[in-house]
């Protein structure tokens, strides 16, 4: 029976120039996902075999607009990504996928690295069917009744949620910036700086008005040589090509002013989320049910895998499975140098039960079963 939903997130696919970047200074690939692409595209086309699988949902950045140096045209037109050679046995392998013989569904929910992007995935470019969930720009949502929510999650980070108030007529958010800033300094010398490291020591200082200008002016001091302005080419409304100085003055109050602008979660959460966790941004909203009041929650965005059950019920379990009021389930990534791990999700014939598992995968023929509970609709 087809039934279970699959999700997945972060694959962070990026335009041929990341993998043989040159002019400029560039000297080094930049690319975040490269030595994983075929086990990716194994993914997929395993997908494809199985006979339970009733609809993939990429939760957001399988396309990767923002990792960019500073002085490279950033990606205005996805299509580059989708044409890159070095990517072309994943977007084959989704393609594939798409197909009108394909009996799998397929739901793409945009996230922050490809907040900008608009459907592409049409039958003219290959992709015969694919849900493109289009709500606002980082705000997209995937339900399943009002059991499952799911999206990409940086809504609920400080530095990474659409940004229409700081700088007006666009949507990016200063963390587009400080991953210019990174890209730059790893396409110089070969290694990107650790952000979450870097934001972690900024707070041990405290969290305040200032955070925001604190966290970048730490990410320049620790990434020597890179520019002054951020070459944009009008993306987004920002014209003309703001410098690091402007980004500092037009981002300066996503701090104190959140409460006012984000009817979300508080924002001494939102910088947690930046953290590298959104259990926290999970807890409130199982607690408040704002946005919304899900029994499942799902997130990508963190690149850390996760599943956190929320209030055992006391000797309850279904076929062996723990029974939960909640649970929120984080889907990982897929980059280089992490382990490719996806969550499933299975609702029982009457839709009462609903079964969560997170899953590591390594090939069509191992895949390691890494947690799983259930709860009732």
């Amino acid at each position: 029976m087809r039934n279970k939903l699959i999700f997945v997130s972060d694959l962070h696919l990026n335009d041929e120039f990341s993998f043989s970047p040159s002019g400029n200074g560039y000297m080094h690939a930049y690319t975040w996902m490269n030595r994983n692409i075929p086990t990716a595209a194994s993914f997929l086309t395993w997908l494809k075999s199985r006979e339970d699988v009733a609809e993939l949902v990429i939760l957001g950045d399988l396309l990767d607009g923002w990792v960019c140096p500073m002085q490279h045209p950033p990606t205005r037109d996805f299509m580059d990504i989708l044409a890159a050679h070095d990517n072309a046995l994943v977007i084959d392998a989704l393609r594939g996928l798409c197909q009108e013989t394909s009996a799998i569904e397929v739901s793409y929910v945009r996230g922050n690295h490809d907040m900008l992007l608009s459907d592409i995935f049409t039958p003219q470019n290959g992709f015969e069917h694919l849900d493109f969930i289009a709500l606002a720009s980082g705000m997209d949502l995937y339900q399943k009744e009002n059991v499952l929510f799911a999206e990409h999650g940086s809504r609920f980070c400080l530095f990474n949620a659409p940004d229409t108030w700081s700088h007006p007529g666009s949507h990016l958010p200063e963390g587009f910036f400080m991953a210019r800033v990174a890209a730059d300094y790893a396409a110089q010398v070969g290694t990107f700086p650790d952000l979450v490291a870097t934001l972690q020591n900024v707070v041990r200082e405290g969290i305040g008005g200032t955070l925001p200008k604190d966290f970048f002016d730490e990410i320049r001091r620790k990434t020597p040589g890179t520019g002054n302005t951020f070459l944009m080419n009008g993306l987004d409304g920002f014209a003309p090509d703001p410098t690091y100085l402007d980004i500092l003055r037009d981002y300066a109050g996503i701090y104190e002013e959140w409460n006012k602008r984000q009817d979300t979660i508080p924002r001494e959460v939102a910088p947690l989320g930046d953290l590298g966790t959104l259990l926290f941004a999970a807890s409130w909203i199982f607690v408040t049910g704002k946005p919304y009041a899900p029994r499942i929650l799902i997130f990508g965005h963190t690149h850390t895998y996760g599943f956190h059950p929320f209030r055992p019920v006391l000797g309850a379990s279904v076929l062996g499975c723990r029974e939960y009021k909640h649970i929120y389930a984080n889907t990982g990534t897929w980059v280089d140098g992490k382990t490719c791990t996806y969550v499933e999700v299975e609702p029982d014939a009457a839709g009462e039960i609903y079964f969560v598992r997170g899953f590591s995968f390594e090939n069509a023929g191992h895949q390691t079963l890494l947690d799983e509970g259930c709860v009732r609709a």
